[in-house]
């Protein structure tokens, strides 16, 4: 049986699912690699302390660190070494009539959030309210093996969120054309992630509207993920690549706290005869 599993809500992968468990009952391993940059959320506190700390609306950024381990005997090179990344997330949270809702980089759509006695519990996972307004997913580890590389694999994560604006304005927008007549898409990002992955000087870039589009598009092939996932909501069409089939291209500028730059491209081939581009903008909303 297959399932979709989305660690903290932000970790897409097709797996057989073998079970999932915290941590707090195993020995704990090390989330840290030396050879990864993490993302600092102290450079966020000057702009926490200008929001309303009794309100969860608004824009939030969170720090991931992650750590994938892998058993594959058929191929021993994707075994023994753990593959780390980091993870800069951005969302909104938002009041509606029936309580809240977060915004969604693997849908590129809101999920309903509940509320109920210092928890936030939605389709991207429960979160920890704590006393100074901060939210703090639980650590996680899922067990499963992959359908893209076929191997066992074992990912645990844990992060931090803090809340930056009370703003819950979109953060970015982005323009975008297939090949072919009237084909083109835009619109506004509401939820972006922005991956460092092992070594320093590679990234993973997704985000998320609001109307059912979204991006995931990588500077390296990883075991865990798929390397290039577009979802065009407005004309239904998608393009999605993994174990570094296609040829694709992603563009990342200017990163620094504020946001970043970005723009992509995907080449046609035997599976899809369309190519495209496109570009955009994220910016964290900072005083």
């Amino acid at each position: 049986m297959s399932a979709r599993i989305l660690l903290g809500g932000i970790l897409p992968v097709v797996i057989a699912l073998q079970g999932c468990s915290r941590t707090e009952d195993s020995d704990p391993v090390s989330l840290v690699s030396d050879d990864v940059e993490y993302f600092d959320l102290s450079a966020y506190e000057n702009a926490e302390a200008d929001t309303d700390r009794n309100s969860i609306s608004g824009t939030w950024v969170g720090s991931w660190r992650y750590r994938s381990d892998y058993e594959d005997p058929g191929e021993s090179a994707l075994s023994g070494s753990p593959e780390f990344f980091a993870r800069l997330d951005i969302m909104i949270i938002r009041s509606t009539v029936d309580g809240y809702e977060i915004s969604n980089c693997n849908s590129g759509k809101f999920v309903t959030a509940t509320l109920n006695e210092g928890y936030l519990t939605s389709g991207r996972g429960q979160f920890n309210i704590s006393a100074d307004n901060r939210l703090y997913p639980p650590e996680v580890t899922l067990e499963g093996i992959s359908n893209i590389y076929d191997v066992r694999f074992e990912t645990t994560a844990e992060g931090e969120f803090l809340k930056v604006s009370d703003s819950t304005a979109p953060i970015g927008n982005y323009t975008a054309d297939w090949s072919g007549d009237d084909n083109n898409f835009s619109g506004d990002i509401y939820c972006a992630q922005l991956d460092n992955l092992q070594g320093g000087t590679e990234h993973r870039f997704s985000f998320g509207g609001d109307d059912g589009t979204h991006f995931t598009m990588t500077q390296r092939p990883l075991i865990s993920d798929f390397d290039v996932q577009i979802n065009d909501a407005l004309n239904e069409l998608k393009y999605e690549r993994n174990a570094g089939a296609g040829e694709y291209q992603l563009g990342l500028y200017d990163i620094d706290t504020s946001g970043f730059t970005f723009d992509f491209s995907t080449s046609a081939d035997s599976v899809t005869t369309r190519t495209s581009v496109g570009q955009g903008t994220v910016t964290i909303p900072l005083p």
